[in-house]
């Protein structure tokens, strides 16, 4: 019997890839852009324009800045508030 591929990251989705890509730069602070993304993936753009809704949430994680969303959490309700830090 046959042992199936071992899974590694030659095995991700085009669409796995982008996100944790995007989300690779965002968390270096580096500019989230299609191409960037696509860089860092591996992928084509191309190939990453045929997924919508990936393409829609790394424009929606690189807007405006690139960089990450701050917040906090109120440990008694589990409310989140998240903000923009002017100072970033």
């Amino acid at each position: 019997m046959k042992a199936g591929p071992k899974p590694d990251a030659s095995n991700d989705s085009v669409p796995e890839k982008a996100i944790f890509a995007a989300f690779k730069l965002a968390r270096q602070e580096k500019a989230v852009t299609i191409s960037a993304v696509a860089r860092l993936a591996g992928v084509s753009r191309t190939n990453l324009y045929r997924h919508t809704d990936v393409i829609k949430f790394i424009e929606n994680l690189g807007a405006p800045d690139g960089r990450l969303r701050r917040g906090t959490k109120d440990g008694r309700t589990g409310a989140i508030e998240a903000y923009d830090d002017p100072d970033d």
